[in-house]
């Protein structure tokens, strides 16, 4: 994939957002205990069918480093507690169900530093218009889910 710029990216409106958002390899759920577990147990195995590498998040029920065995598992897939976690390329976060965005903030801020990568974030919910602020000063362009999943079945 292309380098974006991320001051045009995160001015962006939705729709381009979306539209970059819907090219991305590499997607993180955020929501399994949220409310948002069917939509995302479907976005998983969608996403999976159009190739793309997904991780689930939960931040109550999710693993951390202090955590023992046996793993939290949806298949054989991982739940993290947090998108810091990863150890992988995380290029759009997916907030479902009723997770508070704010609570996020200090992950993604932890993420952005580490690693830098997320360009994306989507949820099906209106978000607060400063915490969207919040997030455009990371460099991180806001979509709005519809928009991101009608992208994503014109790939199919």
């Amino acid at each position: 994939m292309g380098r974006f710029d991320l001051h045009t990216i995160r001015q962006a409106e939705s729709r381009v957002a979306a539209e970059i958002a819907s090219i991305q390899d590499n997607w993180a759920l955020v929501g399994i205990d949220g409310g948002g577990e069917e939509t995302i147990y479907e976005l998983s195995a969608f996403l999976e069918e159009l190739g793309k590498n997904v991780f689930l998040i939960c931040p109550e029920c999710g693993l951390c480093n202090e955590c023992s065995d046996p793993m939290t598992t949806i298949g054989n897939r991982p739940i993290f507690k947090s998108v810091e976690l990863i150890d992988e390329p995380v290029d759009v976060l997916s907030i479902h169900g009723n997770v508070d965005y704010w609570f996020l903030t200090t992950s993604i801020s932890q993420r952005m530093q580490w690693y830098g990568d997320i360009k994306v974030i989507c949820s099906s919910a209106p978000e607060d218009e400063r915490w969207v602020s919040e997030m455009f000063d990371y460099g991180i362009a806001v979509a709005n889910f519809d928009e991101i999943s009608n992208q994503l079945e014109n790939q199919l």
